[in-house]
């Protein structure tokens, strides 16, 4: 069954638009975007949060101390690392939680960027395959518990709107562990990523907003399309 996760959470409308139609996961973004959220607001928002919605925070090269104390405090529940963060970064932060929050796990989400100009082409096929699994494999390597697939597109960290070929990835055997397809996902191809892969998550941001601002009726539609597909 495919999970969702509503991304770019920043007003207390999108909170108690999340609480009545229940995804999984919620996204607040701590990196310099237009979705940015000041941590004062996002524990605001999460105090609101219905218990039952997992809160991750947003990361790109975040100092690991400000990760830490997020988690720590309560205002996030997951952590999802969207930059260059490298092994040292994680085992560091690994252990900060540990000595912190002994017998409670934070999960850790590790964004693999997949380049959107890439389309895969007739004779393309195994090079763009190949760049991807190199991707994958240093994304694993890091040891985190989900992978997000993203677009990569110049200038622009993530919610771009512009989707990556899929036809790009590995066979989900291949990659080996769950993970959350953003980058473009929108009502008009969710229930085709679905059939076609099988993620353990749905990633939106733009696809259910309406002028910059999170849009109920829009997350309400994604919310059903995503369960509508579930066997």
């Amino acid at each position: 069954m495919s999970r969702i996760k509503i991304c770019g959470l920043k007003r207390m409308e999108d909170v108690l638009a999340v609480n009545e139609y229940k995804p999984e996961y919620i996204g607040f973004i701590f990196a310099n975007t237009k979705r940015f959220i000041s941590d004062e607001t996002a524990a605001s928002l999460k105090e609101a949060l219905d218990p039952s919605i997992q809160a991750v925070g947003v990361f790109v090269n975040e100092p690991i101390s400000h990760v830490a104390k997020l988690a720590i405090e309560g205002t996030i529940d997951m952590i999802q690392l969207h930059g260059q963060e490298d092994l040292s970064y994680v085992n560091q932060l690994k252990e900060i939680l540990t000595e912190q929050m002994p017998g409670t796990k934070v999960p850790m989400i590790k964004a693999v960027r997949i380049d959107a100009a890439m389309e895969v082409t007739e004779g393309k096929e195994q090079e763009v395959l190949d760049k991807n699994q190199k991707l994958i494999e240093e994304a694993k390597a890091l040891g985190v518990d989900y992978l997000l697939f993203d677009s990569k597109v110049k200038g622009v960290l993530g919610g771009s709107g512009k989707q990556f070929d899929i036809q790009g990835l590995p066979p989900d055997e291949e990659i080996g562990m769950p993970y959350f397809l953003a980058g473009g996902v929108g009502l008009h191809n969710v229930g085709q990523l679905i059939q076609k892969r099988n993620p353990f998550g749905i990633d939106v941001s733009s696809a259910v907003e309406t002028d910059g601002y999170k849009d109920k009726q829009k997350i309400k539609e994604m919310i059903e399309a995503v369960r509508k597909e579930q066997p």
